[in-house]
């Protein structure tokens, strides 16, 4: 398991997908615009990191968009599946 910038442990073992996560997350603090593709880096390393899918069904919304309410279904839907898996030390198999 890794840590992110903050020294928490994060669901993930890929600390290619940690980084830009991190960064994200700076971005957002500091209002900048490019906190989606930070954060589609992360998620591009690893699909199934909760934090960066939490992150992600945060920020949807704040587009006030609804063309993103299917990507916040997935993305609450996912996150909640994969949380109650880990919980119950289930291996999800991938498509």
């Amino acid at each position: 398991m890794q840590r992110d910038a903050r020294g928490l442990p994060v669901s993930t073992d890929s600390a290619t997908a940690v980084a830009p996560l991190d960064r994200s997350v700076e971005s957002f603090l500091k209002f900048h615009a490019d906190t989606p593709i930070l954060l589609n880096g992360a998620l591009n390393e690893d699909p199934d990191f909760v934090p960066a899918l939490c992150f992600r069904g945060y920020l949807l919304p704040a587009a006030a968009n609804p063309a993103h309410r299917a990507a916040i279904a997935f993305t609450l839907t996912a996150t909640l599946i994969r949380e109650q898996a880990d919980r119950l030390g289930l291996i999800l198999l991938e498509e």
